[in-house]
């Protein structure tokens, strides 16, 4: 099944699974998705920035996203194109497809220099993407790139199978009233937007009209739990449930050990078989695993006072 412009809810950025050896670990991948399905995830994004995309070969990478869609069943599965140039982009967007993909995610090149370069950029993208959907990823912190709100206007004009906005500017909210408003006053296609960079900002996206989180959190019953709280108008329980999580959130936005404490934190809850990151990569002192043990532990209690489970 192809994503289209009605994508919401929680689509969770899957963590690359590898053994203590740093091989792939294929065997790991059905508990992983399981895990994701259980915490209430209406989809699976694979290959995004904190998925390890350019430490896997490519061979490897079709083998991951064959067993992930094999394992999701009928969740959607996107993934990541990191590719340096466009051939590559367009070639493997035709293999994931090809091996079950329900759409691929793209972001801005490094080599844009202006705000007629990156409309031209993702114009030749959408050139060679012919009838697959794709998501248009926003975040300026990877890239170095800022998006203008009149590109992305532009790209959802001209190319239909655009069909998402993955927002990850900080914060984006002036992008997202902009176009929820053209799109309300019937100027411009309405198209899905789900909310990334950690989930730092998710309450406040949710607000302002985005449709859910494409975010890798650990916790991902934690964004669940912010979209459903959100959709059914108790602001005062989304915040309370975002509140409780929010030390983690910010351990995981670290720009160095971000990934580590996610994946540490993964493995001790089950879903990982290894907190193993391959290299280059930093990894978690001791110091720093007591620090992270000791905000699960609070984490713990904090939701035990505001009775919110865990799967």
């Amino acid at each position: 099944m192809k994503i289209d412009e009605t994508v919401s809810g929680v689509y969770t950025i899957f963590t690359t699974p590898f053994k203590e050896d740093e091989s792939l670990d294929l065997d790991g991948i059905e508990n992983m998705v399981r895990f994701y399905r259980e915490a209430g995830c209406n989809g699976i994004t694979l290959l995004g920035v904190m998925g390890e995309a350019p430490k896997l070969s490519s061979s490897e990478t079709r083998k991951l996203v064959s067993k992930v869609v094999k394992h999701a069943d009928d969740m959607p599965v996107i993934v990541g194109i990191a590719a340096a140039g466009l051939a590559q982009t367009w070639e493997m967007s035709h293999e994931v497809m090809d091996l079950g993909a329900s759409g691929v995610m793209v972001n801005a090149s490094h080599t844009i220099k202006t705000d007629n370069d990156c409309l031209n950029y993702f114009k030749n993208v959408a050139r060679g993407l012919d009838g697959i959907p794709w998501v248009l990823q926003d975040f300026p912190l990877a890239t170095g790139v800022q998006i203008p709100v009149s590109v992305i206007e532009t790209v959802i004009t001209d190319h239909p199978n655009c069909v998402m906005l993955k927002q990850e500017d900080w914060p984006g909210w002036h992008k997202i009233d902009h176009l929820r408003s053209r799109s309300e006053k019937g100027d411009l296609r309405r198209i899905s937007i789900l909310t990334g960079f950690g989930g730092l900002y998710l309450p406040e996206d949710m607000i302002r009209g985005s449709d859910g989180a494409m975010i890798g959190f650990s916790y991902p019953e934690m964004l669940r739990g912010v979209v459903d709280a959100h959709d059914a108008g108790d602001i005062d329980r989304m915040y309370d449930i975002f509140d409780a999580f929010l030390p983690l959130v910010r351990a995981e936005m670290s720009l160095t050990k971000g990934l580590a404490v996610r994946k540490y934190v993964l493995n001790k809850r089950g879903a990982l078989p290894t907190a193993t990151i391959r290299r280059p990569g930093a990894g978690l002192g001791n110091k720093d695993i007591k620090h992270v043990e000791k905000l699960m532990a609070r984490l713990n209690k904090r939701l035990d006072e505001i009775e919110f489970e865990l799967t």
